[in-house]
């Protein structure tokens, strides 16, 4: 090999290196705009929601001002400051709500259960919408409300791994962002960091019945459930353990008749 080819090999070797992020996120979201596509959406409206969710993304993982999400973004100070007015008043705003409870029944599970240990692990307008959100979860039946000691109250989780999936829109579309929140996850952890010990990815492709597809349905999901709900237990008798999620999906391939 002469060194004009050991050359053009460094390049190419350069060329998919700078690539593989993009390539990644291409993928990620193709199913995002196959669904844009079976609902008409058009492509300046969904070039608006991918900056609203670039702006969620930031929001969630940071605390930066309007003039670094500008910079990060690429964004002037004043189209950022639209997009976070924007933010506060649209869908997402409940949107918020929602992964807030859903975060704060999760603390307790972890065994956080007075308010102040619970506070310590939110933001500062998660922590000034604490007390409203612990009301709303004992309400739903999904926590309880007891003496603790010194006078103090504490609370505890009604049922472990409860499920959240309602027929109300909200709780559907939340539920969608925890599965999204898992998908992320599992990419990142097993094509980014190669981490094979605790992230899977798996697609298998397959023809069946209907009938026999909701019986594996129901069975994947209960076994799914116990081996999660096992796990927890086992974690929280040895007093330690890490966070995970495990994102479950089957449906018809319409792409594959």
């Amino acid at each position: 090999m002469n060194g004009e080819e050991t050359s053009t090999d460094i390049r190419s070797a350069a060329e998919r290196a700078h690539q593989f992020p993009m390539r990644i996120i291409y993928s990620l979201l193709r199913p995002a705009v196959g669904v844009a596509r079976r609902f008409n959406v058009a492509l300046d409206v969904l070039h608006n929601l991918v900056d609203m969710a670039y702006l969620d993304e930031l929001k969630s993982a940071e605390s930066m001002t309007i003039g670094e999400l500008a910079g990060v973004m690429g964004k002037s100070k004043r189209t950022v400051g639209y997009l976070l007015q924007r933010y506060r008043e649209d869908f997402f705003s409940r949107t918020e709500e929602l992964e807030l409870l859903r975060t704060v029944e999760a603390e307790i599970l972890r065994g956080r259960t007075t308010i102040d240990e619970i506070a310590r692990v939110l933001s500062e307008g998660q922590r000034e919408r604490l007390p409203s959100a612990l009301e709303a979860l004992r309400q739903a039946g999904r926590i309880e409300r007891k003496a603790g000691e010194n006078a103090g109250t504490v609370y505890c989780a009604s049922d472990k791994l409860s499920s959240w999936v309602t027929d109300e829109i909200d709780s559907r579309i939340d539920g969608l962002n925890h599965q999204m929140r898992g998908i992320s996850a599992a990419v990142w952890s097993r094509f980014i960091r190669d981490d094979g010990e605790t992230s899977a990815v798996r697609t298998y492709g397959f023809k069946a019945k209907p009938s026999t597809v909701a019986g594996m349905i129901a069975g994947l999901i209960r076994y799914l459930r116990q081996q999660c709900v096992d796990a927890e237990e086992e974690a929280f008798e040895a007093g330690t353990g890490s966070s995970f999620l495990l994102s479950f999906s089957i449906a018809p391939d319409d792409d594959g008749k």
